[in-house]
């Protein structure tokens, strides 16, 4: 992976969050940017759940490929009220990724 790293969580599990993630890295696919995966079996289904996942990119790169990601669920599936993430380390509502205009995280690193 490069220098700039960003780990995004799925904190509860949240098959909306999952999706999202999933998106993401088949945005990513095909870009050079270096991706790993956690998953974890989805009770009572033949699939699975993202669970985490770490990006060769920057933080602020990364919400844009969030805010990309949910733009393009938004049409077929909103989020709950409890789906969030946690961006290295730092908790979000989907809502605040998905809100128009949002800007990136500053990382405080």
């Amino acid at each position: 992976m490069s220098d700039e790293v960003t780990r995004i969580d799925n904190p509860n599990s949240s098959e909306y969050v999952s999706q999202l993630l999933r998106l993401t890295i088949q945005n990513l696919a095909g870009t050079g940017v270096a991706t790993e995966v956690t998953d974890a079996p989805a009770p009572g289904r033949k699939s699975s759940l993202i669970v985490d996942i770490t990006i060769g990119l920057g933080v602020a790169a990364a919400w844009d490929m969030l805010k990309f990601s949910a733009s393009a669920l938004r049409p077929s599936r909103r989020p709950s009220t409890g789906d969030e993430i946690i961006l290295n380390g730092k908790r979000y509502s989907i809502s605040e990724i998905d809100e128009e205009g949002s800007d990136a995280p500053v990382d405080d690193e």
